[in-house]
């Protein structure tokens, strides 16, 4: 893909992710029956206000996926992955499991029991 091409898309991306992040602000604010501010979404997510509202303008993408999810977590939007469909996690991101391993590969990643 042609480097204008790119910087084309990654500014798209940039103002669908502020318009999400607008539009969760704005939805936030109608079920708490108040308006929410910038600031005070910026303060709960531990981010600064300007950083977030350069976020929502789509002038700057977010580089931490930490303060991504802080604000998803702020905003509190009826689903949270309206926020993140076109952000990836980092590359060295690890998935963490929870709950038990499956049994079934737990038993196949075991030696065999000695018997005699």
């Amino acid at each position: 893909m042609p480097a204008r091409a790119r910087n084309d898309r990654a500014a798209e991306l940039r103002r669908i992710f502020g318009q999400r992040i607008r539009q969760a602000r704005l939805d936030l604010s109608s079920r708490e029956g108040r308006d929410i501010s910038i600031a005070e979404i910026a303060r709960t997510a531990g981010v600064s206000p300007a950083t977030l509202g350069q976020w929502e303008a789509g002038a700057k993408e977010p580089k931490n996926f930490a303060a991504i999810e802080q604000v998803v977590l702020a905003l509190e939007p009826a689903n949270p992955c309206d926020l993140l469909p076109f952000i990836a996690p980092p590359s060295d991101m690890r998935i963490v499991r929870h709950g038990p391993p499956d049994s079934d590969a737990a038993h196949r990643n075991r030696a065999p029991k000695r018997t005699g």
